[in-house]
């Protein structure tokens, strides 16, 4: 009996010694909540830079909190949109690289033992960046925020995350979206060619032809979060012809005279890109509202896109695109908070070549005088992986006849197929497509 008297005595002593400490930290939490606007936290802490783990570093030390405010104010920091790097540097800062603490182990103790709290601290915050960013992918970590904000929420949404594993059944030609469509059918083939690591492999690759659209899509089921990765070889870049991006349609505000919003004149022509597009059966992929990842023809580099019907985004990555060179690129959307991002690796080496992030959101991005609207903007119905021919398809310069070539390998997404969701490609003959795809996927076992 006195055991259990013993026990209960320190449990009791232990929760008066934290009871502040967990009111504080719940606190803080709500206060993160209900004030903290969701944009700044994201713009502030929503990226993996060095920036903003510094930023997360400097915050978590001010707060000074004991470990269970800390996980819940990081917890409410993840939910509103810090990235998951972020949220972490702040709880070890604010347990490790504690203010008050400092000053009593100076004290007590001296400055070599602050010193060596201090030193430990930022240690244990680099490990874990490097650790964030080399072992969680932008994936996982949105279909983490999803679920953390569906458990708050006292229920569970569909999202990409929960999604069945990815289905071969359903990828179609993207020259069976119009019934005008100028690419040959089909418009990409399996090849056998090389890996990165020289090894022979099959991939698909785009045919030397000049039309607005050649490649693949996949309906896809409309969702909160989109992803989607793929290995992409750009084999030669095409002509282009810019003149058709100078003049604005007079007839057509906030259009150049190709169809193309202002803005795009960078990004008219690309040999492969990796994208979500909204196809409604009517209108060639390359001219349907779409967002991703495409090798710009014009500037030889990697862009991060986005063109819908109140957005239009068009950011040079400054990544050269070299002719012949695998590249792993990963692209995903959240369209709850408009967070577009697109990441570019070298295959070979598996370095970072480029790791951006932005929110659609910002005014910046508005096209004409429109603001993003999740329910217009962040509706995509299929993934596709083609080229776009937006200049040559326009011209009227006949020397203009060089294609771009791309090529493309082991794609993986996270997105629930649909079928034939909007009613394209009707007499395509899908096992045969399904049996030219089994080469290019992965293999996941």
């Amino acid at each position: 009996m006195g055991a259990i008297g013993d026990g209960l005595l320190n449990a009791f002593r232990m929760a008066w010694e934290v009871w502040w400490a967990l009111v504080l930290g719940f606190l803080l939490s709500g206060m993160v909540q209900a004030w903290a606007p969701r944009e700044r936290l994201e713009r502030a802490l929503g990226g993996r830079d060095a920036r903003s783990i510094a930023l997360a570093t400097g915050l978590g030390a001010a707060s000074s909190s004991c470990s269970y405010a800390a996980v819940a104010i990081a917890k409410s920091l993840f939910q509103k949109g810090a990235s998951l790097a972020s949220a972490m540097v702040f709880q070890f800062a604010s347990t490790n690289l504690v203010f008050e603490l400092g000053i009593v182990i100076w004290v007590f103790l001296g400055w070599q033992f602050t010193l060596a709290e201090l030193v430990g601290g930022l240690l244990l915050i680099v490990l874990m960046w490097i650790g964030v960013r080399l072992f969680i992918s932008r994936r996982d970590e949105e279909a983490a925020r999803v679920r953390a904000q569906a458990a708050d929420a006292g229920h569970q949404h569909h999202s990409a995350g929960g999604s069945p594993a990815l289905s071969r059944e359903g990828w179609s030609d993207v020259a069976q979206v119009t019934s005008d469509s100028t690419a040959p059918q089909p418009s990409a083939v399996v090849i056998e060619t090389t890996d990165a690591f020289g090894h022979s492999t099959k991939a698909l690759a785009t045919l030397p032809n000049v039309a607005l659209s050649q490649g693949i899509y996949r309906p896809i089921d409309p969702s909160d979060f989109y992803m989607t990765q793929a290995d992409v070889r750009v084999d030669q870049f095409g002509d282009i012809d810019p003149s058709v991006a100078v003049e604005e349609d007079p007839n057509n505000p906030g259009f150049l005279l190709c169809g193309c919003p202002v803005g795009f004149e960078s990004a008219l022509d690309w040999p492969m890109g990796v994208t979500f597009a909204y196809l409604d059966g009517s209108i060639d992929p390359a001219d349907a509202p779409a967002l991703g990842l495409l090798a710009s023809t014009e500037t030889h580099t990697w862009h991060l896109f986005a063109g819908t019907a109140n957005v239009v985004a068009n950011i040079d990555l400054g990544v050269q695109v070299e002719e012949g060179k695998w590249y792993s690129v990963e692209t995903d959307f959240n369209a709850s908070n408009g967070a577009l991002h697109g990441e570019v690796i070298d295959a070979t080496t598996g370095l970072t070549l480029a790791d951006k992030m932005v929110f659609v959101t910002d005014p910046k991005y508005a096209f004409a005088g429109g603001t993003y609207d999740p329910s217009v903007d962040g509706v995509f119905n299929t993934e596709a992986y083609n080229d776009g021919e937006v200049s040559l398809s326009h011209t009227s310069d006949p020397t203009l006849t060089r294609p771009g070539l791309g090529v493309i390998d082991n794609i993986d997404s996270l997105n629930q197929h649909l079928g034939d969701a909007f009613g394209c490609g009707s007499g395509h003959d899908h096992a045969a497509n399904n049996n030219w795809l089994d080469s290019i996927w992965p293999d996941h076992g």
